[in-house]
């Protein structure tokens, strides 16, 4: 269905722990299989699952929200979006992932948006592809297929007031996260599975390690390891990135793809 455009409205949920039925398709607005539109403008308080939940959306724009304290994830955007625009967002208190996306997103680009002291917890125990660890952005393959060439940008991600990791990564593909300001009491960065992730210029102060990567071609401000030459061995075999710079770990010596 063509999607709607909702802006400047003040949706109350009459408090966080509200005796409600535990229903993930209960959000201040809930949206399933829109075609373009957008939520902006609007301000979210006090609900017992989720503010915003934009499931199978084409070309949706969510900008300029006002988010706090939701008993689960601030926004989540899941099950096969593509081109979903999540932008200059502010997002406080919420008990799960400030932004939340999973289960086989395509082009979704989250940039300038604001999320503090989220808990980065389950407190419903709902179905895996609704849930992260992380407090801040949780960008997760949860098993209804694959997120790929998905952005995160010039986001600030302040959990100083929480224990909770700052942004998870999970089994994703060409994700890049550029320009993002993490600050908290847990892990920065945590990538498990990932492949062609790129982490560049993120600013990551944690009391935890700065970044927790695991997975395929990873890089970090423009560099990726290897164990062996990697123009004929292991991960990078055939698959260099013109610009990208890969350290053999096996003996310290530096490779640059030129082409």
């Amino acid at each position: 269905y063509v999607g709607l455009d909702i802006s400047g409205l003040a949706f109350d949920g009459r408090g966080r722990s509200v005796d409600a039925t535990a229903s993930f398709s209960v959000a201040g607005v809930y949206s399933f299989g829109a075609v373009g539109g957008s939520i902006r403008d609007c301000e979210f308080f006090d609900h017992h699952s989720e503010a915003i939940s934009s499931q199978r959306g084409t070309s949706i724009d969510i900008h300029n929200n006002e988010i706090r304290n939701q008993r689960f994830n601030g926004i989540h955007t899941g099950l096969q979006s593509e081109g979903t625009d999540l932008r200059n967002n502010t997002i406080k208190n919420c008990g799960g992932t400030g932004l939340y996306t999973s289960d086989g997103l395509n082009g979704v680009t989250i940039v300038s948006n604001e999320v503090f002291d989220c808990e980065g917890q389950n407190p419903l125990n709902p179905p895996p592809s609704y849930s992260s660890n992380a407090g801040g952005i949780g960008d997760l393959d949860a098993g209804g297929g694959d997120n790929d060439n998905n952005t995160l940008r010039d986001n600030l991600v302040d959990l100083t007031g929480v224990n909770a990791m700052g942004v998870e990564i999970g089994a994703v593909s060409n994700v890049k996260v550029t320009g993002n300001r993490i600050f908290g009491n847990e892990d920065g960065v945590v990538a498990n599975g990932a492949t062609d992730l790129a982490l560049r210029n993120n600013t990551i102060d944690v009391s935890g390690q700065a970044r927790n990567l695991s997975g395929t071609r990873i890089t970090v401000n423009g560099w990726g390891q290897s164990s062996g030459p990697p123009a004929s061995t292991g991960e990078w075999s055939g698959q260099g990135i013109q610009g990208v710079g890969v350290r053999d770990v096996s003996n310290d010596k530096l490779f640059l793809y030129l082409q």
